[in-house]
This record gives structure tokens, C-alpha cells and sequence, in this order.
């Protein structure tokens, strides 16, 4: 039986699979989106968002297979798509400037002090608010006033008082044993902008008008991406308050989970792992999955691998130099807690000790730096503090083959300029059916469901508040059905009260008690509950026992 050699990765030539060139007016519309703004966070944001809207087409696998091709090509416009599809940083990075203004505070005080009138949850926030500014003072000194010139609006109040909270009590590194009290009022500060920002998106969902196609297909994106951004943002704040703070602060997480929520990254993959020429594309992003890396520190070590590489070609190893996929594929392979470790072959560590002893010539790739490259017992390794750190900027965000000297350029933040459809639609009826299934799907969108909620033209449909109560699985939606009347009364909600009683959520049983009564519920409909307890909570069921004993 004859064994087939196996060719170390260092030395194996690239596998290109995805050969053919794309149509030309593809690689004009991926140039054009990779070339508009040097911000990567920026492009990553607007590349996800237009892959985002090509989820189920077969245009989606002919977008990835033309980033992959452009990528393999040395072309700089595939370097900084690829900079942008391996974007990642901490979730602090990601979530603090969607808070650090606090303008959704501000808007919020706006509206109270204007006149509009504060409901349970608004009192609750008012409250929270004072006491939270009460405990900042004793951090932060007071700010002082200038008269030379206008304030502006969110110069006033609290705001600038927040701003500097959140500045000081966010740590610059790492902590161990963060302080206990520091992180309570940062996560204090933080679900302060947090619920006034839930309540201006549940604003905005309760003004739609539910019968205009072009609304609703406009603003139903906004609305999915700000409650997924006030998912991530509970969820930081839950780690600040457990004390978690390297998950907040120094673990770090793929930038495009910021623009698909759960469900689409799955089809995304699912997308990626279809196509077999696209399974490199597939294996980078497994990876930026499960070991993701910032894109400074994932280009120090591809630089110093494709320099390695261009060497080990000039020695006879190596027929074709590394391309940009197949220099990402190794330097996420082989991280090891933050290090690169490549164990290497005795005869190929020789070949690479001598490589990295001999003086780096020529232009282009041979100009490049393999400092911080060494070769140890372990193989060959580059350690963290080389990386990112002092290293070189690139002009495309990832080294490109045209690149001999250090190209330092500012990394400028450009605004998010999120590219949005805006072409009108004409306006036209939708059928109460298509609306209804329409809610249901986005059942799981708390922010959504409490803005339909608020919409008298959506709790006039009949049954539709009575099927979000029981699909729904947040507290909060129940919540506010069962303590609205406007919710669960009239013709078009009588079944909310017994759609309550049915849900499975936790939900206290004296708020669902005023539901058990023949005024809302049929009496057959009670002994039927307290006979069938599979569909209702036992807690539920007791209730009912007791009312239906007072009956006789």
C-alpha cells in the first residue's frame, strides 16, 4: 500500500478552486463597496448589511466566491473586503459608541419635559436616573460652567456628568478583581441609556402605520437591528454586573455579529458551507467564529508568514507565493491563547532557522519584517507583544504584494453610514392575514412587539394580540398586554385574557388574577383549564380552582 507524503502547510501550494474570474460587473460593484471609507469597522458594517439583504439568492455564493477571488489575487480591493469580512473586536468596542452620547437620554428628558406623560416604566427610569447621577458625583468632580459661550443641549443636565462616568469607570485593560461598587454603577450608567433607548425604538415602532408596504419594509430592518444591538448591550451589562470584565472588555467578538442577528448568521453559514468553492471562505469564518482576532493584530502575523513564504520560494521550497486566504487559513489555525505556534518538520525548522538568519533583500515582499518569527522546540512562533502593537500599518487594511514600505495612514472612525434601500415603494393595502404573519415572525423581537403594541391600528386586528401573547417568551410583552386594558378588552381581543392564562412564562399570578373571572373567560373554558394541566401552570390551575369553588 503506497502512503501519500503529506506536505507540511507551510509548504503546501494553494488549492484554487475558485480559478475562473468573476463577471466584470461584479468585481466593479465589490471595488466600489470595498473603496468607500478606510474605516474597517465601517466597511465590515456595510459589507454584512448588503450580504444581509442577499440571504436565500444564489447572488449571495457569487458575492463571497468574488471576495475569495479577489483575495486570492493580491488585489487591493479583495485585501480590504477581507479585512472588513474578518473584523473583530471587544464587545465593549463594538457597544460603548452606540451609548457614549447618551442621546437617547437626552431625547427621552426632552420628551418628559415637554409635556408627555410618564408611564410606570418612565417613572421607574426617572428614578433610577437621579439616583444614579446622586452616586456619579462622588467619582467624578462636578464639571464647571462656562458663560463666554452658548451651552449646548447636550452640554446641560446630566449628560456631561454620564459622559465622564462612562470614560472613567471604563477599564483600560483587563481587570482581575474589578471593584465591585465601580462596576455597578458602570452598569448602572450604562442600562440608563440602554432602557431610554429601548423606549424611543418602542416609540418609533408604535407610529408605523402597519398597512404601508414601503413603511414597514424600510423600518422592520432598523427596528430587528436596534433590539439585537439592545440584546448585545443587556448582555455586556450582565457581565459588568457578574464582574465578567474580560468577557466585556478583552474577549473579542466578530464585527458582523452586529448586523445579523442569530437566525441569519446561521443561514449565512449555512450559505458558506453549500458551495464547495467557497470552502476556505467557510473555514475563515468557522474561525473567526471560534477564535476571533482584530484585524491589526490577524495582519502582523499574515505579513510575516507571506514574507516567510517569499523567502521560502527564493530557496527553492515553494513554488507560488502565499495569497492572502491561505495566509489567514494559518495564522488562525495555528493561534494558540493569543501566540502563533506552527510545530514544524527537524528538516523544515533548519530551512526556516536559516531563512530567518539570512538579511531580508529586494523590494515587495522581500523588503518585509519577520521580526518576532523564531523557531523554538515548539515549532515556529511569534509572540503576542509583536503583534499589532508598533507593527506597521497597511494601506489596505491587510498586506498586499505591491506594498515595500511602511505605509503609515491615520485609522479615521467614519460615521456609520449604513446603506439603506431608499427607493419608495408604492404604497398599497397589505391583507390583515400577510400583517398578522408578518408580527408573528418577528415574535422575537421584544422591541418590535412592544412598538406594535402601542399602535391602535394593530390591536384593532381581531386575534392578533392574543397570538403575541402566546408565542411570545418575553416577560416584559406579557407584561404590558396584561396590565393595558386597551390590550386584552373589546371584540378583537377577547381572547387575550385566556391566551394569558395559557402562556408559559413566568409571569406573577396576581397579575394574571382578574383574568379568572367569567368576565373574561367562559366558565366552561375555567373547568376545562382545571381539568387539562399540561397547558397551564400549576400555579395557574390553583387559581382557577379556588374561583370556580367560590362559584358554588
Amino acid at each position: 500500500m503506497v502512503v501519500a507524503e503529506v506536505t507540511h502547510p507551510l509548504l503546501a501550494e494553494s488549492a484554487a478552486t475558485d480559478a475562473s474570474p468573476p463577471p466584470e460587473s461584479l468585481v466593479s460593484e465589490l471595488t466600489r463597496l470595498a473603496f468607500t471609507t478606510d474605516s474597517v469597522p465601517t466597511r465590515s458594517h456595510l459589507l454584512y448589511y448588503q450580504l444581509r439583504r442577499m440571504l436565500g439568492q444564489e447572488r449571495l455564493t457569487a458575492c463571497l466566491s468574488g471576495i475569495q477571488y479577489l483575495a486570492r489575487s493580491e488585489d487591493a480591493a479583495g485585501a480590504r473586503l477581507l479585512a472588513a469580512f474578518l473584523d473583530a473586536n471587544t464587545p465593549s468596542s463594538l457597544l460603548l459608541p452606540k451609548v457614549s452620547r447618551f442621546s437617547s437620554t437626552r431625547r427621552v428628558m426632552a420628551r418628559l419635559a415637554a409635556g408627555a406623560k410618564p408611564d410606570a416604566f418612565l417613572k421607574n427610569w426617572q428614578q433610577r436616573l437621579a439616583e444614579t447621577v446622586a452616586s456619579g458625583e462622588k467619582f467624578v468632580p462636578p464639571i464647571p460652567r462656562t458663560k463666554t459661550r452658548p451651552v449646548p443641549p447636550d452640554a446641560e443636565g446630566p449628560y456631561p456628568l454620564l459622559r465622564s462616568l462612562l470614560r472613567h469607570l471604563v477599564p483600560n485593560t483587563d481587570l482581575d478583581e474589578p471593584d465591585p461598587q465601580r462596576a455597578a454603577l458602570l452598569a448602572s450608567v450604562l442600562r440608563i441609556e440602554v432602557d431610554a433607548y429601548q423606549e424611543r425604538i418602542s416609540q418609533l415602532a408604535g407610529m408605523i402605520d402597519p398597512f404601508r408596504v414601503a413603511a414597514i419594509a424600510r423600518v422592520l430592518p432598523l427596528l430587528a437591528r436596534a433590539d439585537n444591538a439592545l440584546r448585545d448591550l443587556r448582555r455586556l451589562i450582565g457581565w459588568i454586573e457578574e464582574g465578567n470584565f474580560s468577557a466585556a472588555f478583552a474577549r473579542s467578538v466578530p464585527r458582523y455579529h452586529d448586523a445579523l442577528d442569530e437566525a441569519e448568521r446561521q443561514r449565512f453559514t449555512e450559505a458558506l458551507n453549500s458551495s464547495p468553492d467557497l470552502c476556505d471562505l467557510a473555514e475563515l469564518h468557522a474561525n473567526l467564529e471560534a477564535k476571533p482576532m482584530p484585524v491589526p493584530e490577524l495582519a502582523g502575523r499574515m505579513a510575516r508568514l507571506m514574507a516567510l513564504g517569499h523567502q521560502l520560494v527564493a530557496a527553492g521550497k515553494r513554488e507560488t507565493e502565499l495569497d492572502l486566504v491561505t495566509a489567514a487559513l494559518l495564522a488562525q489555525q495555528y493561534d494558540a491563547d493569543g501566540e502563533f505556534v506552527m510545530p514544524l518538520t527537524p528538516d523544515l525548522a533548519e530551512i526556516v532557522a536559516a531563512v530567518l538568519l539570512a538579511p531580508s533583500n529586494g523590494r515587495g515582499l522581500g523588503s518585509w519584517s519577520l521580526e518576532g518569527l523564531e523557531v523554538t522546540a515548539e515549532g515556529l512562533v511569534l509572540r503576542r507583544p509583536q503583534l499589532g502593537l508598533g507593527d506597521r500599518i497597511w494601506r489596505h487594511d491587510l498586506p498586499t504584494a505591491d506594498e515595500s514600505d511602511p505605509q503609515a495612514i491615520e485609522d479615521t472612525e467614519a460615521e456609520d453610514t449604513e446603506g439603506e434601500d431608499q427607493d419608495e415603494e408604492a404604497a398599497r393595502n397589505i391583507t390583515t392575514v400577510a400583517f398578522k404573519k408578518m408580527v408573528l415572525n418577528n415574535i422575537d423581537s421584544t422591541t418590535v412587539v412592544l412598538g406594535f403594541l402601542r399602535n391602535p391600528k394593530v390591536v384593532a386586528i381581531p386575534g392578533l394580540v392574543a397570538a403575541v401573547a402566546v408565542r411570545t417568551r418575553s416577560s416584559l410583552a406579557l407584561e404590558t398586554i396584561a396590565s393595558d386594558r386597551t390590550l386584552y378588552t373589546g371584540f378583537a381581543n377577547k381572547g387575550v385574557p385566556l391566551a394569558c392564562l395559557q402562556s408559559p412564562m413566568n409571569i406573577p399570578v396576581k397579575r394574571l388574577r382578574k383574568f379568572i373571572h367569567v368576565k373574561y373567560v367562559d366558565r366552561c373554558e375555567l373547568k376545562r383549564i382545571v381539568k387539562d394541566r399540561a397547558r397551564y401552570r400549576r400555579e395557574v390551575v390553583d387559581e382557577v380552582k379556588k374561583y370556580l369553588g367560590s362559584l358554588t
